[in-house]
């Protein structure tokens, strides 16, 4: 037996399959009326209507997945028993109505295709955001996100065909968007659609497809928030009017189809009559639209954009095929937003970079300039004028150590025959050269110099001439001086499309059709279905009538079928059957989307687009864009990697009025680690010390490696003060504290000592202040005729007899305590002699400052013994 059935999914999750009409069956209720609407752009309908109470109606759960069947077979029509057949309609149950009364009872269900599906998941897209790297070279992931940015090319995906300017065609992006909803959900929530001759995306490459069934187009991108992906679709069709959409069924999932006019069926209908199909005409309203046919189309737009923030309009035409007038001329005036534009100029200066150049040394480095520019520097060609030691420019530290260094901040060496210039201003990179973008690097200029250091004042100080580091921070560029600009689009606008005149005109040039056509056919056999014409599946013409209606191709706007079934005799005698029939209204109609001011909007996707919601530019790069000029850059920093220091000096001009050539310099020699007073004279750049400040040590003695300060340096004519006796010393030999000499001079106050040895030429003592005995030896000098040592007397004359002395030293328990003398004269008289009176340990002297080069043992001896001993036997 042969049943038209209905496939659901029951609340226990299991698919349920009943069937929907067939007379005298028992337990099969009657079907009253089955009506399908298919739609373009929009979910088609099947609702199934049985005589039956809500209350016992079939319990087929909200959202589940139904599957309408006709001519399935099954033995006796039990739920569940049926096979073969064809596939009507494959949607969810969205609606169940009810109604009951006393003499009337209905339940009616509605069933809504996966178009409807498209209507309830919001389309999101992969966004980029900085996850790693670094801030030059960040490194990207991905998020998915529903601010929607439709037709531009998604992140690290490759097309085919490639994208254009960042932009994909409109069948790349409904590709897309039907490739998002299918993977949406799984289970009971998954949308079961393909797409028609889609390409497939494996891994981030799109294969191609067999390719759309209408000419795909690239546009602008088209920022919308948190749009469902039926909206979405329906904005890619925004400029394709005469792209229709159309559900198959009876496919696994269902196919979608985007069809242009070429691509649909073309279908002829009877007029008046019953075709060889067994179509039935019924009943005809037909109308041709002939005024819709124009002579011309004329388009007159008038274009709003900003120039610097200001509103500027331009105009512009599009006709065809002609410009004359004509009475049914088809003429319409269009606003379009024209492009918002800015010029930026720039009056940019720089200078021929020459680091060999002292006035450029003496621009970044103050403290080079000469005299005339208020510096300390004598003037070019003056004695001690400002001299660069190397002018050799980048060469190798080894043959050129003073030569001129320009690195970048790499400490790499810079190419200046690439940059050629410096400059105090910002260098921007939409400064065009002709051959690109202007380019700048900070440079580090270091340069070895000579120079005397005047003081720019009355007196003009011209100190030694040396070698001194000096560095400059600065700009180099390979910008010449000049006026640049740049011209920057802040927003494109919309542009005129090409050929709309014509295409509008190409529309309406075929000859338009109103048309209501009802018709109804009996199926050819009990398993068989009638002919169902569908919108955006077929094109419709009539046979039977005038010749034009053979060919008008009017398409299907919209159409309402009622199907059941009808009891018939076969046509081979062997009985009746059950046959399924349709009942069609068809009504078709001029393309109402074929209004030029429309056309425009869809065309150039879209005068109201609001961009300012969705950064676009944020999706690729991870952060945000900008349209603004930049007019930040880093500055030129003078000076900021400084030299070694060129210490300051200390001026003292010449008290005396009459003679205004000299200076007095005082100066830290570090070398000799002394101050020098120096007097200048400018005439010839004369130099002469006149003075030194020495260290003064608190020792006890004369210098010594042991009293002076180490590392100390001490040039001829150095002086040292023994603040313990209050006597002067003169370095006589220059040298550290252990190869300098020194001299006692002048004179120092009278010291009294405690003796407490004798050492022959002098005595060995300690100071003493009628209190206090010093803790050190001082060594007293002994009266000439007193010495016994190597500066003793061997011999003398005295009244005609000479004498030869013999010196003998006298110690007591390992102290020297006095020396006695032997005197052989030549009379041969001798005699032992003793200082007397004797000079005994402790005994109290006198000294006084003292200063001899010889004897050897006295050298070095700063007191001499004031007293009245002799020698006496």
């Amino acid at each position: 037996m042969i049943f038209d059935t209905l496939s659901y999914v029951d609340g226990s999750n299991t698919v349920q399959e009943v069937a929907l009409s067939l007379a005298n069956v028992a337990g099969v209720p009657a079907n009253n009326k089955t009506r399908f609407t298919p739609r373009s752009h929009a979910p088609s309908e099947f609702q199934i209507s049985w005589t039956q109470p809500p209350e016992t109606a079939l319990a087929i759960p909200f959202k589940s997945r139904c599957i309408v069947y006709a001519g399935r077979t099954s033995s006796a029509g039990a739920p569940n028993t049926f096979s073969s057949g064809t596939i009507l309609f494959q949607g969810r149950r969205w609606d169940n109505e009810g109604s009951a009364s006393a003499s009337h009872v209905n339940t009616t269900i509605t069933l809504l295709d996966a178009w409807k599906d498209l209507e309830k998941v919001t389309y999101a897209i992969p966004w980029n955001y900085i996850s790693g790297g670094t801030t030059s070279a960040p490194t990207y992931s991905t998020f998915p996100f529903t601010d929607v940015v439709l037709f531009q090319a998604a992140p690290a995906i490759t097309y085919n065909p490639a994208a254009v300017n960042g932009t994909i065609t409109t069948w790349q992006q409904i590709q897309d968007i039907i490739r998002y909803a299918a993977a949406y959900a799984a289970g009971a929530d998954a949308v079961q659609l393909q797409l028609a001759n889609t390409g497939t995306l494996t891994g981030t490459v799109w294969s191609a497809g067999a390719g759309a069934e209408f000419t795909p187009v690239y546009l602008n991108w088209y920022p919308i928030k948190s749009a469902k992906c039926a909206e979405c679709l329906t904005t890619c069709l925004r400029p394709h009017p005469g792209v229709f959409t159309e559900i198959d069924y009876t496919t696994t999932p269902p196919t979608l189809h985007f069809r242009n006019r070429a691509a649909l069926t073309a279908v002829t209908l009877p007029y008046a009559g019953t075709d060889g199909a067994g179509i039935i005409h019924e009943a005809t309203e037909i109308k041709s639209l002939d005024e819709l046919v124009p002579d011309k189309v004329r388009l007159f737009y008038k274009i709003n954009g900003t120039y610097n923030g200001q509103p500027v309009t331009g105009f512009s035409t599009d006709y065809y095929p002609t410009n004359t007038n004509s009475l049914l001329a088809l003429d319409f005036s269009i606003d379009i937003t024209g492009a918002a534009t800015s010029l930026t100029l720039y009056n940019f200066t720089s200078i021929a970079f020459d680091p060999t150049s002292k006035a450029l040394w003496r621009k970044k480095v103050p403290a080079l300039k000469q005299v005339s520019e208020g510096g300390q520097i004598p003037n070019d060609a003056s004695t001690g004028a400002l001299a660069i030691l190397d002018t050799t420019i980048n060469g190798s530290l080894a043959s050129h150590p003073d030569g001129l260094q320009v690195t970048d901040e790499a400490n790499a060496a810079i190419n200046l025959s690439t940059y050629k210039y410096y400059t105090d201003q910002n260098v921007y990179g939409w400064m065009n050269l002709g051959g690109g973008a202007a380019a700048v690097v900070s440079a580090n200029v270091k340069g070895y110099f000579s120079y005397y250091k005047n003081t720019g004042g009355p007196l003009n100080l011209t100190p030694q001439i040396g070698r001194h580091e000096h560095s400059m921070r600065l700009k180099l560029t390979t910008a010449p001086s000049g006026l640049y600009w740049q011209r920057q689009i802040l927003n494109p606008g919309e542009s005129v499309p090409a050929g709309l005149a014509q295409a509008i005109y190409t529309e309406l040039s075929v000859l338009q059709w109103k048309l209501k056509h009802d018709i109804w056919q009996v199926a050819a056999d009990a398993t068989s279905i009638p002919t169902l014409i569908k919108p955006g599946k077929h094109k419709v013409n009539l046979s039977g009538g005038l010749t034009a209606w053979t060919t008008m191709n009017a398409v299907p706007e919209n159409v309402s079928i009622e199907l059941f079934r009808v009891w018939v005799n076969k046509n081979d005698g062997t009985g009746s059957e059950w046959r399924l029939a349709a009942k069609s209204t068809i009504n078709c109609g001029p393309v109402n989307h074929l209004e030029p001011g429309y056309l425009v909007q869809l065309q150039n996707l879209f005068w109201n687009r609001n961009r300012s919601g969705i950064d676009a530019y944020q999706r690729l790069t991870g952060t945000t864009s900008s349209t603004t000029v930049d007019l930040s850059a880093d500055p030129a920093r003078e000076n900021s990697v400084p030299g070694t220091a060129d210490h300051a000096q200390q001026i003292v001009y010449a008290a005396d009025a009459s003679d205004g050539t000299r200076s007095q310099v005082i100066t830290h020699d570090a070398t000799t680690g002394q101050i020098r007073v120096d007097q200048v004279k400018t005439s010839d750049g004369s130099n002469y010390t006149t003075g030194r400040i020495m260290p003064s040590y608190s020792a006890a003695g004369p210098p010594s490696s042991g009293t002076l300060a180490t590392n100390a340096f001490y040039r001829t004519y150095s002086t040292y003060i023994d603040t313990s006796v209050n006597q002067m010393y003169l370095c006589t030999a220059s040298g550290d504290k252990t190869s300098s000499v020194w001299a006692a001079i002048g004179g120092g106050g009278a010291q009294q000592f405690k003796v407490q040895s004798d050492g022959g030429d002098y005595w060995n003592c300690k100071t003493w202040d009628g209190t206090t005995l010093g803790g050190s030896i001082v060594k007293v000098a002994k009266p000439f005729k007193l010495r016994a040592g190597a500066g003793a007397i061997g011999s003398e004359t005295i009244r005609g007899v000479t004498y030869t002395y013999t010196y003998t030293a006298v110690v007591v328990s390992g102290t020297t305590v006095e020396y006695t003398r032997t005197a052989s004269g030549s009379d041969e008289s001798t005699e032992t002699d003793y200082v007397t009176p004797a000079v005994l340990v402790n005994a109290i002297i006198i000294g006084i400052g003292f200063s001899t080069a010889t004897p050897s043992t006295l050298v070095g001896v700063n007191y001499i013994q004031i007293g009245a001993e002799a020698w006496g036997e």
